[in-house]
């Protein structure tokens, strides 16, 4: 196989280009805006973590373009959206060695830009979608056998070419270690993909190939954009170790963006709080949506995308709970009481969590006990069995999970079987002072079941 890896060792040969553009290494802008900065020919922001991204030159009839590796004693890191777009003069591109991003349509058809310099020694993992579509650059007819070539710039593989059937694909092999986007989308021919050493998997469409049926090595994924996929993509890998990495992945991903950090030692008074804190941002962040096949809410697909019935959202909370750092389990019923939900280990007792009800604004079946559970739901009757559990004490999917697990008695803090004023006088020890004695079971002070413990419930004390 023939690869097209272009080396910024190649840079000074296109140097003796009569229409090569040059500029400083460092330059400094002539005005600055709010929005923007101009310095000659080029238009840049600055970004908030003190790199430059550029936007614009200005000169059209070039052949050749050097973008600066500094702009005013600042690193240029990315290129803007649409920065060339269009322009059909330009042939050769020169990439500042530091440049982690290049924006959506930065080169879209540039319908005559065959060349792109780049040292492959750079640590570039995020070429966006577009960046280089309708250009020779992506598919040159001149390439002895364009139908068993590849193109990476910097770490990316952004287009890969090899038309022969049943490909085994090792990204490793190209020098590559992320995905770009589209690559292998509508591809049939690629088989299995091996994702040795790969970073980053980049959006729109990269596994979009109808005969991908195996993906390995896919341990050292630490960024997966959400639009790399399509719902049926993840679907197609239920139950893998693939589809395992992905998920975990989104859960990691999504605590960090929700400001928590995942503990496994956690006390019980810290499990609450942060348990409600999840249960809070999952709200925001999962739509409830029956349009959503179940074969998908089975998958990676659910918590990813965000969407769908009572099985996708108790395995999406469930996945989140676990990666925070709790026991759960995700359970579903069976029979009249055909509905999924979820349970949790607080204080050595097992609470029930609908986060259906929740995320659709009902908190009242917010870490409540089995006799709340049937005063909830009319069928849920005495006696009644769940079907599914996937068990967190080690042992296997068991069908006895004993639905009624659940016996802690709504108001009684300390543990004693009863509720009385010594229960009161601790609940109203910690609206105080915000403590409490690492035996007192906070979860049952919330008497008026809204999902959060205050004074109100102190008011529901006899």
């Amino acid at each position: 196989m023939k690869k097209r890896i272009i080396s910024a060792l190649v840079t000074g040969l296109f140097m003796l280009s009569t229409a090569v553009i040059t500029t400083p290494s460092t330059i400094s802008p002539l005005s600055n805006t709010a929005s923007a900065a101009v310095y000659g020919n080029w238009t840049y922001d600055n970004l908030s973590d003190g790199t430059i991204r550029v936007t614009d030159y200005s000169v059209n009839n070039v052949s050749t373009l050097t973008i600066p590796r500094t702009i005013s004693g600042k690193t240029v890191t990315e290129i803007g959206g649409g920065f060339l777009s269009g322009n059909r003069n330009i042939t050769k591109v020169n990439l500042p060695y530091d440049l982690k991003t290049i924006h959506f349509g930065a080169f879209r058809d540039c319908s005559n830009l065959s060349y792109v310099t780049f040292s492959n020694t750079s640590t570039l993992l995020d070429v966006k979608y577009t960046s280089f579509f309708g250009t020779p650059y992506l598919d040159d007819p001149n390439l002895d056998n364009p139908t068993t070539s590849t193109v990476v710039l910097g770490k990316v593989l952004i287009s890969y070419h090899n038309t022969n059937a049943n490909q085994n694909v090792t990204i490793e092999s190209f020098g590559a270690k992320a995905i770009g986007s589209c690559v292998f989308f509508g591809k049939s021919n690629i088989k299995s993909l091996n994702l040795k050493n790969v970073v980053r998997i980049c959006e729109y469409g990269v596994f979009g190939c109808s005969g991908l049926t195996t993906i390995t090595n896919s341990e050292s994924l630490n960024d997966v954009s959400d639009a790399a996929f399509s719902s049926s993509d993840l679907v197609r890998f239920k139950g893998t170790d693939f589809e395992e990495d992905l998920v975990s992945l989104k859960a990691r991903t999504l605590l960090k963006q929700w400001g928590i950090t995942p503990n496994y030692n956690m006390d019980n008074l810290q499990k609450y709080t942060m348990v409600q804190k999840i249960a809070e941002k999952f709200k925001t962040y999962y739509t409830y949506d029956s349009s959503i096949p179940y074969a998908e809410q089975e998958s990676a697909a659910s918590l990813i995308f965000g969407k769908g019935t009572c099985k996708g959202i108790s395995l999406s909370f469930w996945t989140l709970l676990k990666q925070a750092g709790f026991k759960a389990d995700d359970l579903r019923g069976c029979g009249n009481f055909a509905h999924a939900w979820n349970i949790i280990k607080i204080y050595d007792k097992w609470y029930y969590l609908d986060m259906t009800s929740y995320i659709c604004g009902d908190t009242g079946r917010f870490l409540i006990n089995s006799s709340e559970l049937i005063a909830h739901d009319s069928s849920a009757t005495n006696g009644f069995s769940v079907c599914y559990c996937d068990k967190t004490d080690g042992s296997n999917r068991d069908s006895s999970f004993n639905f009624y697990i659940c016996t802690a008695i709504r108001g009684d803090l300390n543990g004693d079987g009863y509720v009385n004023s010594t229960d009161k006088n601790l609940l109203k020890n910690y609206l105080s002072n915000g403590t409490i004695s690492p035996s007192t079971n906070i979860v049952n002070a919330d008497l008026n079941r809204d999902a959060k413990v205050d004074f109100e419930d102190l008011a529901l004390f006899a």
